[in-house]
């Protein structure tokens, strides 16, 4: 009894609910068996069939358990957290764990620890077959060791996005259906975009680490079907400095698990507060411009590199553009690619620093009761603007010194582009940025979505609707403009002097008439929602400049 006293008392709660007897006995059962069966069977396949030694067998058969240990932590456990803390929430809980005598970080670790309790017993399950291959593959137990200290750093990162997921989400389906999509959306998809240069998507997993293992151990020429070969990096090029994989692994997954650990110590001490403050929004979005800076940066300066991202551009082309050498088609995909990570990591930052229009006259109401001048900057209830500004201006310098590097190395444009064709990239940025942090302010987070729909999706999917069809082609392309995957497509398009050259009949053939339309249309719709906004904030401070009002006299 005194050690479980010295137990946080949400582990044990946790513990007593999902470890009940019954259903760890049943839910161990089947662990032990699938994995003695995936153990033999890869062990049998590699040693019969590949003719492998002894110990290379048992070193294949070693991955399969790894491989089987991720998807209980990463992909069950993450689920279990969002869908536990989602049910905890909507039963009311919660609100009882906010009037306990615990400190938040203790409630939270409680949390974070005890909901997938029973994940971290099936993976102890596991452990006998992995020490059984160990000693019978030989294998050094440090890259063991090293490899599990990075991937429960990993297995900690996803079951905080599943804590986060929980907190935020109102049913416990979706909570868990959404998390366990981001797992495999941060695992699978967005590490292909290191192929195109940016590298730092990789290590968000713990791949690079498991990919070295792999190499190191097995030691064979040909190791596809084992791992991806664009995984196994000796060291990571961040802007001059090459930093040890595990390193930098630690380190950026160490600053999301802080950025999401701030989600959810705000969440708990007040459900009302906005997840990120402003300033912490802004450091965010800092860190995430210096990352796409420092892994596109030798990629531009490096002829080694160049010549490596070259040829992973050419396998997996994604634009057509056979008129534009290659060195500009290089460069217009890495900028395509960074103009959209800045655009999406800045609509979800200004999803989470937006007030609504209760918040922002609920600030007013307090700042005029405590006789402020105004409500402070970096409060919630304060607008979000001045801080949308700041994203594209840190998106903007980012974009010069990748355009002057470019042009520096002298490989990527073949004519230097005019001061106007690199402007026009960073004010369409700028326009959606605007028209977006404008209308999440006017209307609610639901109505900003609600108009990207509108504004975005449906002219996209009447372009697909019409490019299907035997719609004119130049109507299709100016349907199709709204969407940014079309606006920046063609916006980028005029670094390269498309007009210059021989383009009939291909997609940049009116570039420049629609990239105009697509200035003006954003542009235009920018300012009537920054119009908009600005009306309703001036209309709220009238109402709570003026004097409370009276009670009704009864008769």
């Amino acid at each position: 009894m005194s050690l479980l006293n010295l137990i946080n008392p949400l582990i044990v709660k946790s513990a007593r609910e999902r470890l009940r007897p019954r259903n760890a006995i049943s839910w161990g059962l089947v662990v032990v068996v699938v994995t003695g069966f995936v153990y033999f069977i890869c062990y049998n396949v590699a040693g019969v069939q590949a003719d492998l030694k002894h110990e290379q067998a048992a070193k294949f058969a070693l991955v399969s358990i790894l491989v089987m240990q991720g998807i209980i932590l990463m992909l069950m456990g993450t689920g279990s957290v969002a869908i536990g803390i989602a049910q905890e929430r909507m039963n009311g809980v919660l609100d009882y764990q906010r009037m306990t005598p615990m400190s938040p970080t203790s409630k939270i670790l409680g949390y974070l620890i005890g909901l997938p309790i029973r994940e971290y017993f099936l993976f102890s399950l596991t452990l006998p077959f992995v020490a059984y291959a160990a000693v019978q593959s030989g294998i050094k137990i440090s890259n063991l060791i090293h490899l599990y200290v990075v991937g429960f750093v990993s297995v900690w990162l996803y079951h905080m996005t599943g804590l986060v997921a929980g907190i935020v989400s109102p049913k416990p389906w979706r909570a868990g259906v959404a998390t366990q999509g981001m797992v495999l959306l941060m695992y699978f998809v967005m590490p292909a975009l290191a192929s195109l240069g940016f590298t730092f998507f990789l290590y968000l997993t713990p791949r690079p680490v498991f990919a070295r293992l792999a190499y190191e151990e097995l030691a064979l020429d040909d190791l596809r079907g084992v791992i991806d070969p664009t995984d196994l990096q000796t060291t990571v090029q961040f802007f001059n400095f090459n930093i040890n994989p595990s390193v930098f692994t630690l380190c950026l997954q160490g600053f999301l698990i802080l950025s999401l650990f701030t989600i959810v110590y705000r969440k708990w001490r007040e459900e009302s507060q906005h997840p990120f403050s402003k300033l912490y929004a802004v450091i965010v979005f800092l860190v995430t411009q210096v990352m796409l800076l420092g892994s596109l940066w030798p990629r531009l300066t490096n002829s080694e590199m160049i010549d490596n991202i070259t040829e992973r551009v050419h396998r997996m082309r994604l634009f057509d553009l056979r008129r534009v050498d290659t060195g500009g088609a290089v460069i217009f995909e890495l900028l395509y690619v960074f103009f959209f990570v800045s655009l999406a990591m800045s609509l979800l930052l200004i999803g989470l620093i937006t007030p609504t229009s209760y918040t922002f006259a609920k600030g007013l109401r307090r700042a005029k009761k405590l006789n402020h001048p105004r409500v402070s900057i970096f409060g919630d209830a304060a607008s979000a603007l001045p801080f949308g500004i700041i994203f594209i201006v840190l998106t903007c310098v980012s974009y010069a010194l990748l355009v002057g590097l470019a042009i520096q190395s002298g490989f990527f444009f073949r004519h230097t582009p005019s001061a106007l064709s690199l402007v026009l990239p960073p004010v369409l940025f700028a326009a959606l940025v605007m028209m977006m942090q404008s209308l999440c302010h006017r209307f609610g987070l639901r109505g900003m979505l609600m108009a990207m729909f509108v504004l975005w999706v449906v002219p996209f999917l009447t372009f697909v609707l019409m490019a299907s069809g035997n719609a004119p082609r130049l109507v299709t392309e100016y349907v199709g403009v709204p969407m940014p995957f079309n606006a920046f497509f063609y916006t980028l398009a005029n670094l390269f002097h498309v007009t210059d050259g021989n383009i009939k009949g291909t997609a940049l053939e009116n570039t420049g008439k629609l990239t105009l339309f697509a200035l003006v249309l954003n542009g235009g719709l920018a300012v009537i929602a920054v119009s908009l906004m600005f009306k309703q904030q001036s209309d709220i401070r009238t109402i709570e400049a003026g004097p409370p009002p009276s009670a009704p006299i009864l008769p």
